[in-house]
């Protein structure tokens, strides 16, 4: 009964499960022809009569609680004292005037500087959290007039949706992949938590790594775990969330957070992958499609960056190898593995359409890790990379 009741709705839908969530705040029977009959009202994007919805969600969050007071969560936090706390999160603030501490602001600059990071909306958190997870909030400067204006604001992802309407943390974090009770949490809840929440995985990330910028002028904050988030900029630079960006329905899968425009030609390169399903893929998307995509063969790597130039999109294959026997030893989720070669593979963009052997591999005679690449270009027949 226990595992038939953990079992994940196979039609619930993110606002479906929203007005479940209300309804059980509002104290619903958890008898079935209760939630049956409170579920009644929902719309025809409901979960398709899963009276147990109500009883799964609770039923999850039970065992997610309970294995949460087996992880040591103030001890997963001490990265947010460095620096005299600069990491702990901070709220939504708009309309802040900026002060000019020497010398002016030209008259004629006008724009926005911009960038993203991960602010955890609940603080202090009751799961063990890293530094990297939070949801995305992006912050902005408005210059104007010789005057400069900060805002930030977070991006209204449905996962920051659904968890403010529950009223704490529901998705897992990168820290809860932690020892015992880490693993335990891949076998018993992970994979069922997005499912009950109705969110596909590519419409489930927290939009809090990178800003994009199209050809097309669209904002995205980026997340490797996710599609682009879309953003867009008030009058006063304020930043106002739009949604994930399916490329015109192009797009059903999770990007990197860090693809590579050519505004010249007006491309975009991008690669993506899912961990430990064996898939690692590389796309091109023009005018707001997605209109090229291959698969190619890759282990399991950290696989964060990549490059282009004139010539050639290039996807890096480093030495950091992910291992999820490492949960279990509370060691990091990816480990230097110094017999793997750093490797890259070239795919030249005169030969159009993305193909697996259209990509040529070339090993460098050591192991090592680009986790981001700076600058590339072509000069004769060589590609020369500015990287760390």
């Amino acid at each position: 009964l226990w595992l038939e009741l953990l079992h994940e709705p196979k039609s619930a839908s993110a606002s479906a499960t929203v007005a479940v969530l209300r309804a059980m705040g509002a104290g619903v029977s958890s008898k079935c022809a209760a939630g049956a009959s409170s579920m009644r009202s929902l719309s025809s994007s409901a979960v398709s009569g899963d009276c147990l919805l109500p009883v799964r969600l609770k039923l999850v969050g039970w065992v997610d609680r309970a294995l949460d007071r087996l992880q040591d969560v103030d001890e997963s936090i001490k990265w947010a004292d460095a620096f005299e706390g600069a990491f702990h999160p901070v709220g939504p603030a708009k309309d802040v005037p900026l002060v000019v501490k020497s010398g002016a602001l030209p008259q004629d600059i006008a724009g926005a500087y911009m960038r993203v990071g991960p602010n955890p909306t609940f603080w202090p958190p009751k799961k063990r959290t890293h530094a990297f997870d939070g949801d995305g909030m992006v912050h902005s400067i408005r210059f104007a007039g010789g005057s400069a204006t900060y805002h930030c604001a977070y991006m209204e992802t449905p996962r920051w949706k659904f968890e403010q309407e529950y009223g704490s943390e529901w998705f897992t974090r990168i820290g809860e992949f932690h020892g015992i009770p880490g693993l335990l949490k891949i076998l018993t809840v992970v994979n069922k938590k997005g499912k009950l929440a109705g969110l596909k995985d590519h419409n489930a990330s927290t939009a809090n790594t990178a800003i994009g910028y199209t050809p097309e002028g669209k904002l995205w904050a980026l997340n490797e775990g996710g599609a682009p988030f879309r953003f867009r900029l008030d009058e006063n630079g304020c930043p106002k969330s739009i949604g994930f960006d399916s490329l015109e329905e192009t797009l059903q899968e999770s990007i990197s957070a860090h693809p590579k425009v050519d505004q010249r030609t007006g491309e975009i390169f991008f690669h993506g992958r899912r961990l430990g399903k064996g898939m690692f893929y590389v796309g091109r998307i023009v005018d707001g499609k997605l209109v090229d995509r291959t698969e190619l063969s890759m282990p399991d790597g950290f696989h964060h960056d990549m490059f282009i130039t004139e010539k050639y999109v290039v996807v890096v294959d480093g030495a950091m190898r992910f291992g999820p026997e490492a949960i279990a030893k509370k060691k990091p989720l990816w480990m230097f593995a110094p017999e793997q070669k750093l490797r890259f593979g070239i795919f030249p963009r005169a030969a159009k359409k993305m193909t697996p052997d259209a990509f040529t591999w070339i090993e460098a005679p050591e192991a090592a890790e680009i986790v981001h690449t700076l600058y590339a270009y072509d000069e004769g027949d060589k590609i020369i990379l500015w990287t760390p």
